[in-house]
């Protein structure tokens, strides 16, 4: 039996069939094989982008600017390295992949909103260990949808509307979007849903409902306000 290539691999080495060499490699070219390598590596972490909605994630920690310029860039470093090892160890649990690092924070997907909303409550209460002795918190926003690659990125609107959401987030606290809230909460017996209330998202003409996800008791999906 012949091991299994994926996609994006296959169309990565036909792009380069054709250009010959590396020589020969354009720049559209070049952003046809990125695109390419990307796919196989959303196909490796079992995100389809042509099928069912992805779950999308956006985590930054509160304060970091500011705790920085206390504690230097070194301290920084750290705290990135610490964030950064908790942040991979769930993701390879809920079989997402990291779409990019920003910083002081990530964007994720997720094969769906479910498994983005499970992998945000173990990310959430596994980099309190090193957050809180650094008087830190973090906040974390979840969405769904369809995205298109671009490059080496995932774009679209219901990525720019998962990154409005984080600024809606208080410290501490996963907002998930409605959206995400009634694709997820059938398959999440253990977690809770508090209504935040409705915001409107800077460039976003629809109003959105935001929702705090919390742990409860199997079967209590309804957090009272």
């Amino acid at each position: 039996m012949k091991p299994h290539t994926s996609k994006g691999i296959r169309a990565a080495a036909n792009i380069l069939a054709r250009a010959g060499s590396t020589s020969r490699l354009t720049p559209p070219t070049i952003r046809r094989l990125v695109r390419a390598l990307l796919r196989s590596e959303f196909e490796a972490s079992h995100i389809d982008l042509r099928s069912s909605p992805m779950g999308l994630v956006f985590l930054d920690v509160v304060d970091f600017t500011q705790w920085t310029e206390s504690n230097g860039d070194h301290a920084a470093v750290d705290l990135l390295d610490d964030l950064e090892r908790s942040v991979l160890r769930e993701i390879r649990i809920g079989k997402g992949k990291i779409i990019k690092r920003l910083g002081d924070g990530f964007f994720l997907a997720f094969p769906t909103a479910s498994q983005a909303i499970r992998a945000s409550l173990e990310m959430n209460r596994s980099i309190l260990s090193s957050l809180e002795p650094r008087g830190l918190s973090a906040r974390i926003s979840v969405h769904t949808g369809r995205p298109v690659i671009w490059s080496d990125d995932i774009i679209g609107h219901d990525v720019n509307v998962t990154s409005r959401l984080l600024d809606n987030c208080p410290a501490g606290t996963i907002v998930v979007s409605e959206a995400a809230k009634t694709l997820a909460e059938r398959r999440l017996r253990t977690v809770g849903f508090k209504f935040l209330g409705t915001v409107r998202l800077r460039g976003v003409e629809r109003p959105c409902l935001l929702y705090a996800a919390k742990r409860v008791r199997r079967g209590k999906n309804r957090i009272p306000a």
